[in-house]
């Protein structure tokens, strides 16, 4: 089956084109402003890019035309499964692992922040993935690692959003050390969502906005841990500026 193509062009004469490959399921978008270089695009949005109101509102539309039936694009790429909330953690119907999406037999309880991290003995945080992802964050490279472990984090948040920052904040786990995750969320947002919750309407929007994006961190995360995206592009466009901001900083 032949790819998806759309075409736009801004009011500055800029050239955007999208495109979608049935086969892969993959959507991507390039641009001249971007010297034709393509960015993922996860549920319309173009991921790592910056784009103004006509040009994320074309590109969602062309998405959303391209990819009307093909379940593929779904949250679980099409997976017969969902998403079960448990007394003590979560995990997905049919024995599937949301990071992988494969049925597996063997399944381990995952803190999506890490324990030594501050991270709650909740529901919110506490995540059933197979052993061989759990076997990759504990003791994989960090290319494998990291997008892992993230991808668990950010699935989490779909369902919980800032509940789970604020359980972290409020009721850290007991291996928590000083210095941790914990601490962080306490000194630096424990007053926003202080805030938050004094004006109940600010929350919720807060708090969906904050699932939409994990929605998009989550699926783009889980791909590139499958090998999907390429981690040498991820590395130089999203952790390559973190570093040098913080050695500006030192």
């Amino acid at each position: 089956m032949p790819s998806s193509t759309h075409s736009f062009v801004n009011r500055h004469g800029e050239d955007w084109r999208f495109t979608f490959d049935p086969t892969t399921g993959l959507a991507t978008v390039a641009g001249s402003d971007i010297h034709w270089e393509s960015y993922p695009v996860i549920e319309g949005v173009g991921y790592g890019l910056a784009m103004d109101r006509d040009e994320t509102a074309w590109l969602r539309t062309a998405w959303t035309e391209a990819t009307a039936d093909h379940s593929a694009v779904a949250l679980y790429a099409g997976r017969d499964t969902d998403f079960l909330r448990g007394t003590a953690s979560c995990r997905l119907s049919n024995n599937f692992c949301p990071l992988c999406l494969r049925q597996r037999r063997e399944f381990e309880i995952h803190h999506c922040i890490e324990a030594a991290e501050g991270g709650p003995d909740t529901p919110s945080n506490l995540l059933a993935i197979c052993s061989s992802c759990h076997a990759i964050i504990t003791r994989g490279s960090v290319e494998d690692r990291f997008p892992k472990a993230t991808a668990a984090l950010n699935h989490q948040f779909i369902y919980f959003g800032l509940q789970l920052l604020e359980e972290a904040a409020t009721h850290p786990g007991k291996r928590a050390r000083r210095g941790s995750f914990a601490d962080s969320v306490s000194l630096e947002m424990r007053h926003i969502l202080e805030e938050l919750h004094l004006d109940p309407a600010k929350r919720l929007r807060t708090d969906e906005e904050f699932k939409d994006n994990a929605r998009v961190e989550y699926q783009f995360r889980r791909d590139l841990g499958l090998g999907k995206w390429s981690w040498d592009e991820f590395e130089e466009r999203h952790l390559a500026p973190l570093q040098r901001r913080a050695g500006d900083d030192t």
